[in-house]
């Protein structure tokens, strides 16, 4: 079992090119990393969404490009998942003070539960707005813009293969189709004159993992392209230097607990669960938390954990700080989060959200929550 650790972390990274251009950082930064940046004036990052460490090791041989160059081991945030981490990666903040904590969350404006980047209702499948309802409901400073407001003398770029919330504020913007895409614009960046920050972030090897499960022959022949395309980019960095880290593991969890098995349990919520499979957070009726606390022992203690928002908040889950003036409303009365190879499901059958996915995240297995940092310099 694997808890965060915001001194450790993958917050490290944004904070550390804050500081490098000139800009507060939000939290601890990593001096080895640190020392790297101050030395070039640009900066190409990518994040690969899911590369954890224990893939990098499974799927890849020490000698690749990606794992010779891995420098440190870092925690991702809590939860380990992609809204909840890449919005501490585009921020620095940790997700108690952006508020983004889950693939779902309720949001009381629109009544209803939404996926935080597209705007459908989890549990019909409907359309319920166009584009994140996060973007409009916790809109945090970017890096891109905080680099601006210090007045910091760097060029910014962002790529991403969707339309997304955190690519406001970049100098320029820039939509890629594929990977190979991404890295002709690096490159032009690495080739051009003056301080640069490139900063891409890409699907994969995420999206396999969720597709075929983490030691599939699908995932070891896209951490193989991946590889080999970053290695190409090397013998282009010119005096630039490459950044590479992940924003979360994922683990195969292929057994699925049907919380609309038990009406009993059903019947102490008075709404769904929100956040994710892996980490749910509970809204319980007045009055029931002993008898959710007494059913929860019964039948999931030992796969999963129940953490209380008392302890959520002693234990500074979800990051240090100030919480976000609506943390609260999304965390409920507290977290069944998986520690094992279950998941907690509450979705009616035929729905989108009950697609089946092999790897999944947002619990507290290393394989989920430990990621390496990984960097090449140039000349």
């Amino acid at each position: 079992m694997a808890f965060p650790d915001y001194e450790n972390s993958i917050l490290a990274l944004p904070n550390g090119v804050l500081a490098r251009f000139g800009a507060p950082a939000h939290g601890p930064t990593l001096p080895a990393l640190d020392a790297a940046l101050r030395r070039h004036e640009k900066i190409l990052w990518v994040i690969l969404d899911g590369l954890g460490s224990a893939t990098l090791r499974r799927a890849l041989p020490e000698t690749a490009f990606l794992r010779r160059n891995a420098r440190a081991t870092v925690s991702s945030v809590f939860p380990p998942t992609t809204a909840a981490a890449t919005a501490s990666y585009y921020s620095g903040l940790p997700p108690v003070r952006h508020g983004w904590l889950g693939w779902h969350m309720f949001f009381e404006e629109y009544g209803a539960d939404l996926t935080t980047f597209t705007g459908v209702d989890y549990y019909s499948g409907k359309r319920v707005l166009n584009g994140s309802p996060a973007a409009r409901a916790l809109p945090y400073v970017t890096l891109f813009e905080q680099l601006r407001a210090a007045g910091a003398q760097v060029k910014t770029h962002a790529l991403c293969p969707l339309p997304a919330f955190f690519e406001r504020g970049a100098d320029e913007a820039h939509h890629i189709s594929s990977f190979e895409q991404g890295l002709k614009r690096l490159e032009a960046v690495a080739a051009g004159r003056g301080p640069a920050l490139a900063l891409m972030y890409w699907t994969q090897p995420d999206a396999a993992m969720h597709e075929r499960g983490v030691d599939s022959p699908r995932v070891r022949d896209v951490m193989r392209d991946l590889n080999a395309a970053l290695e190409r980019l090397e013998a282009r960095l010119g005096d630039a230097m490459l950044l590479v880290c992940s924003d979360h593991g994922l683990t195969d969890a292929p057994e699925i607990v049907e919380l609309t098995d038990f009406p009993e349990a059903m019947d102490m919520l008075r709404r769904p669960p929100s956040l994710d499979r892996r980490c749910s957070a509970m809204f319980l009726k007045p009055g029931r938390q002993a008898d959710f606390e007494e059913w929860f022992a019964e039948h999931l203690a030992g796969d999963f954990l129940w953490i209380p928002r008392r302890e959520i908040y002693e234990r500074r889950l979800f990051g240090p700080g100030t919480p976000h003036l609506r943390f609260e409303e999304f965390i409920g009365d507290g977290l069944v989060v998986a520690a094992g190879r279950r998941i907690l499901d509450c979705t009616p059958k035929g729905m989108p959200a009950r697609r089946k996915l092999i790897g999944q995240h947002a619990g507290l297995t290393e394989s989920e929550m430990l990621t390496d940092v990984i960097w090449r310099e140039g000349n």
